[in-house]
Parts: structure tokens; sequence; C-alpha cells
């Protein structure tokens, strides 16, 4: 049997996209040809993102588990590697996803030895950036923190200044085509910027998590439009903010928001699922 993919990463909205296997090569327990090993899912997730995170085209490791049903393990790790928490401040999972990554050629070799299921994973990744350009961002981010005096804020006041920051600071991108990968990311939104609606909602959630406010990404339509925005947590409930639609706005229309309030954006599939609104819970009214 024999399956190879392609995947695109988002331009706008990723889109879930079942990645199959490439039973190919046999595997022995160990390391072979220095490709770590991990009978952990979560040690093998943690090593696939660290290893986008430090911009590595060619990404290869194997998982070896009791698990022999292959469509399940595969999409765990080509589907939902880029999982994330809000209250999680470790986690990258949405920065990965929507500002990171562009895509990937993926194939997979299984073998079956001594009652353990042994895969295989092998990565060629695409990005939006350069490792470069992410180095600029890394030392910029923490510069643009740093200035904004946020460690004696109040949870709500940190939001605001960080809200207020981006909505003051960055301009919609308008000028460059579609095809134009750097547009959607927050380094474009930190260092040039300028930035489409995924530039500003990734810059709002990485200085979010350094600054330990939960906080998403959601990706769907605003006005019948790709869009995506973020949710934000204050208490013990999420609130909605689009920093793209009151980027220079005196008075805000969409900051700390319920759903009631926010019914331009609709969301994706994803993002309207019950297990998603059980994990980030909404407010019933507006902060």
């Amino acid at each position: 049997m024999k399956y190879a993919a392609w995947r695109k990463g988002v331009i706008m909205i990723i889109a879930a996209a079942a990645v199959t296997a490439l039973l190919a090569a046999v595997i022995s327990a160990g390391k072979m040809d220095n490709t770590p090993v991990f009978d952990s899912h979560t040690d093998a997730r943690a090593y696939y993102c660290q290893q986008i995170l430090d911009h590595k085209r060619q990404i290869q490791f194997t998982y070896v588990t009791d698990n022999g049903n292959t469509s399940q393990v595969c999409k765990f790790f080509h589907d939902d590697a880029f999982a994330d928490e809000g209250s999680d401040f470790s986690s990258m999972g949405d920065y990965l996803r929507y500002s990171l990554f562009d895509g990937y050629k993926a194939s997979c070799s299984y073998l079956k030895k001594n009652k353990k299921h042994y895969y295989t994973f092998s990565y060629r990744i695409a990005y939006k950036t350069s490792a470069v350009q992410e180095k600029k961002f890394e030392i910029l981010l923490q510069e643009t923190l740093d200035s904004l005096h946020l460690e004696k804020k109040t949870a709500y006041d940190k939001v605001k200044t960080i809200y207020d920051y981006i909505c003051h600071t960055v301009q919609y991108d308008d000028i460059h085509g579609p095809n134009y990968s750097e547009k959607y990311t927050a380094y474009a939104a930190l260092v040039n910027q300028r930035a489409v609606c995924q530039g500003y909602s990734t810059l709002f959630y990485r200085m979010c998590k350094a600054a330990k406010i939960p906080v998403r990404i959601v990706a769907g339509t605003g006005r019948d439009e790709n869009h995506a925005w973020n949710i934000v947590k204050l208490g013990h409930v999420y609130y909605n903010v689009d920093a793209t639609w009151d980027a220079g706005r005196k008075e805000y229309a969409y900051f700390l928001k319920s759903d009631d309030a926010f019914t331009d954006h609709q969301r994706s599939k994803e993002y309207a699922s019950p297990s998603f609104n059980t994990e980030n819970p909404m407010a019933a009214f507006n902060y």
C-alpha cells in the first residue's frame, strides 16, 4: 500500500485535510539513521512542533505505539499536531499553524514488530517566513513587550495595552497580492507594521501569550469573506476581539464582545463545535 500527500497551509483559513500514510521502509526499534524515536505521542508531537519553531525544512521521527489504527495515528500528527490550549502559555499551536506553517509534503513508513506498531514520519515543510525573519521577530517582540511595561498591569489593562498597540501601529496590507505569504504573519504585523487579518491575530496571540493572558485565534468569515480574529480570556470566560477591524478607530467596535455582539463574524466549523466552546467558554455579555 502506498499513499503520498501534499498539503498547502492556510493562506486565510486552514481547511481540515486528511493526509494518509506511505508504506515503504522497514523500521527497527531504537535510532535508525539518526531518526529520533518516541513511545509517547505527546513527546513526538512536542518534537515535531519544536522542529517547526526552529524552521527545520526536513523533519523525521519514529513513533512506537500499541495503536494499530494507521489512519488515526496519521491524522493525529498530520491534522491535530497544532492543537492549542489558550491557558497553556508554553503552547504555540495557533502560531505554528497560522503564522509559520505554509504547507508540507508528508510520508509515513509503517511496520508491525513484536506486537508494536512503528510509524516513521517524514516531512518537507514550507514556511511563510525565514529563520532570519523569525529571529528578528522574536527580538522585536520582546523589545516591544518590554516597552509596554505590562508586568504590574491587571489582566484587562494588559489586553487593552496590547490591543491599543496593534490597532494604532499596524496598517492593513492592501498592497500585496494573495500569493505574498509574508503578509499573513505576525512578523509582517510587528516588523513591517502592515499585514492582513491573519497577521493581526497572530501578533495579538503571541503578545497575549507572552503576557500570560489566555488567548486563541479563530478562523471563519467576516462580512462573507475569509477572516481571522481572536478570543481572549478575562476571568472565567472568553471575549471576541478583532484588531483588524478596529485598527485606526478612535472608538473600538470589536473589543471584548460577546458572540451576540459579534454577529458579523461567523466561525468555521472547527471553532463553532461544541468541544471548542466547552474548552473555551464564551461570555454571555460584553465586557
